[in-house]
């Protein structure tokens, strides 16, 4: 029994980063109708960002994850002006991606190098509740996530800017006849996913190495939930 609940336990915690990332790849196709390929390579960027805000640069954990995150959002408005020049397009906007997916992942293995890359826990101990042990840095990676998601759902339900980007969802072209700005509200989806999934790899960094190659894994699983779950739900 313990070892059933330590593999739940386990498995929630993974499942809390992959929430991270389906959200974040689910918002872009539910107001673009793009498929970001490239939304691997952003989460293994956020990872990348925890090596080296936190464990080169030794900026407290909480602070890093708010400049991974701006860093990567930021990347993200600059993917979004590559895929507006091709809205409307089929075929485009999948070449785009799978091009800067490739980009991403070599820019980052020029720069890192192809060797695993580890990052420092940045809370040591464990935790014992029922039998079932939880590491610190996990104990810290739950709450954060969560916060994450409530404030995403938060946001889109409550701020006119999220309701804005629902509406452009629903019907680009009605929400654009009602005032709402079709262009602002797609740059701030790039920028919202890909600082979640910015987050994702950053949080996921202590627990395991990194590399320039992450990313493709991780999108596949992601691109799985996000069909199991709805398209642009």
């Amino acid at each position: 029994m313990e070892i059933l609940l330590q593999s739940v336990v386990n498995g929630l915690i993974l499942g809390l980063i992959y929430t991270l990332m389906a959200l974040g790849f689910t918002l872009i196709f539910g107001i673009c109708r793009v498929f970001n390929f490239a939304h691997g390579e952003l989460y293994m960027l956020g990872a990348y960002g925890a090596y080296l805000f936190f464990d080169q640069l030794h900026i407290p954990f909480l602070p890093a994850l708010i400049l991974t995150m701006l860093a990567v959002g930021l990347l993200g408005i600059l993917m979004e002006r590559l895929f507006r020049m091709v809205r409307g397009e089929i075929n485009a906007p999948l070449i785009i991606s799978l091009g800067l997916s490739m980009i991403l992942s070599s820019l980052a293995w020029l720069v890192w190098g192809e060797e695993d890359k580890g990052v420092h826990s940045p809370s040591a101990g464990i935790v014992n509740i029922f039998g079932v042990t939880i590491s610190s840095e996990r104990m810290i990676l739950i709450p954060i996530a969560i916060l994450l998601v409530a404030g995403l759902y938060f946001f889109l339900n409550r701020a006119k800017s999220g309701q804005a980007m629902e509406a452009v969802a629903l019907d680009i072209e009605a929400a654009s006849t009602l005032g709402i700005d079709a262009d602002r509200s797609t740059m701030l989806a790039f920028f919202i996913s890909a600082g979640m999934a910015g987050a994702a790899g950053m949080l996921i960094a202590p627990l395991f190495v990194i590399n320039p190659f992450i990313g493709g894994t991780a999108i596949f699983k992601v691109a799985i939930a996000v069909i199991i779950g709805g398209l642009g739900s």
